[in-house]
């Protein structure tokens, strides 16, 4: 017989994450306390806990604090703090910018850099920009995409010479787009596709000038395709059009130069994801086309080549984009998801995919700590069996119970109740239990003792 003893925290807010950024398979936010929650799949120690494994509910990264960006790169993490230092922790393979390719869960500060604004890491590259607006660049450098002259392994940062005034990088594995704080463009790295935008199919291992675009306000890439928004609201696309990806249906065809995609306007912000791109209005609303379906949020499985409307999306401000899933903030840090759920990635494995967006709980409250009851009594209730190894949860009428997982204190599934009569066989020590219900997401912990 097992005695269990009960441990609620009932929450109330979970949607306070300020900023998200999206790796390969797991998720990483800033809250608005300034410290950062991770959640997902912790192979290489990218969510910094030496447990590996699933993470099935979200965890702060300790040891860091005042982070004002954040972004991750497939299997490794980069923090910015308000002082203008670096930090990162996850998988190297020589591309943390600390001088060697060992990986640890240990977080570390990349030396060599000045007092940093901007962070910006995909794939295996990364790039800073300091307060001068000058570029530095590390990383694994595939097809000279580091933009320094070479296509060599960097394992420290450098300066990226032959461009100056930086605002903003948009980088897939080989290749780069630098936006300027003067609304122009260069580029460099593999052009098999026309991806650089130049007008031809050269690669490049310095910055170019896009020559055919000014005015530009933000910029996004995927694998091989590009895009850019002026300053009227208006989206170009270039690269690839393999799966769609440039909004039209010319499936198949290369674009070397800029084009205007016509059929959007009054847009505010762009991304893109391997083989699929997206567009956030004036208004809020989210356009998406393209080739991942997965990835679209329409609920389909079949290619958009248009850009189409995601119809269950409204007041969007923000859209983090991953390998395999997504998430829109929007302005009242309402956060919303899509795209695979393998790993907790999105804090729920009910399905492998979720093809329109759901909602996401990304909760900011202090969850690696242990409280004592809180909260009214009448909400939620736990019959636990003096007698036999489960307990009950009872939920007032208008609360549909909808499952239960059971989580180590170290985020790892345990498992899974449809039930509201849940049988335990676990050892001694403390667990997350996380209710679900029809309206309402609650948590509560568990301490079983033998």
């Amino acid at each position: 017989m097992q005695k269990f003893i009960l441990s609620f925290f009932i929450y109330t807010n979970f949607s306070l994450a300020q900023s998200i950024t999206l790796g390969n398979d797991y998720s990483a936010f800033i809250c608005d306390s300034g410290k950062i929650g991770v959640i997902g799949l912790n192979l290489g120690g990218r969510v910094t806990f030496s447990s590996f494994g699933e993470l099935g509910v979200p965890k702060f990264v300790l040891g860091l604090s005042g982070i004002s960006s954040i972004s991750a790169g497939n299997e490794r993490t980069f923090a910015l703090n308000n002082e203008g230092f670096v930090y990162v922790w996850g998988q190297n393979y020589g591309c943390h910018g600390i001088g060697h390719d060992s990986s640890t869960t240990e977080i570390h500060q990349i030396p060599g850099l000045p007092k940093i604004k901007y962070i910006k890491s995909k794939d295996y590259n990364a790039f800073a920009i300091d307060s001068s607006n000058n570029l530095y660049a590390w990383g694994a450098n595939g097809n000279g995409s580091l933009g320094i002259g070479n296509s060599s392994i960097q394992m420290s940062p450098v300066i990226v010479p032959g461009i100056s005034n930086v605002a903003k990088i948009a980088s897939s594995k080989e290749f780069t787009l630098a936006l300027l704080t003067n609304g122009e463009l260069m580029a460099w790295g593999e052009n098999s596709y026309g991806q650089l935008g130049l007008g031809n199919y050269n690669s490049y291992l310095t910055p170019q000038f896009v020559q055919t675009l000014s005015g530009i306000m933000d910029i996004a890439v995927g694998e091989s395709h590009s895009m850019a928004l002026d300053s009227n609201g208006r989206v170009w696309t270039w690269g690839r059009n393999y799966l769609g990806q440039l909004g039209d249906t010319t499936f198949g065809f290369i674009e070397a130069s800029p084009r205007l995609l016509s059929s959007l306007a009054n847009i505010s912000k762009i991304d893109a994801s391997t083989n699929t791109s997206y567009a956030i209005s004036s208004n809020g609303s989210v356009y998406s086309w393209g080739g991942d379906y997965s990835l679209l949020g329409h609920g389909q499985t079949s290619y958009v080549p248009i850009p189409t409307l995601i119809q269950s999306l409204a007041n969007i401000v923000e859209i983090a984009v991953g390998w395999e899933h997504i998430v829109a903030r929007s302005a009242s840090s309402e956060l919303y998801g899509w795209g695979a759920t393998h790993f907790y990635e999105l804090m729920d494995t009910t399905d492998s995919y979720w093809r329109s967006p759901r909602r996401v709980h990304f909760n900011c409250n202090e969850i690696a700590e242990l409280k004592g009851f809180e909260g009214n009594q009448n909400e939620i209730v736990a019959y636990p069996n003096p007698c036999l190894n489960y307990f009950e949860i009872k939920l007032p009428e208008q609360n549909q119970f909808e499952k239960l997982d059971v989580f180590s204190l170290n985020g790892k599934h345990i498992l899974t109740s449809y039930s509201s009569k849940v049988n335990f066989n676990l050892e001694s020590g403390v667990y997350y239990v996380n209710v679900v219900m029809a309206n309402s997401r609650n948590a509560l912990r568990l301490v079983v003792v033998e």
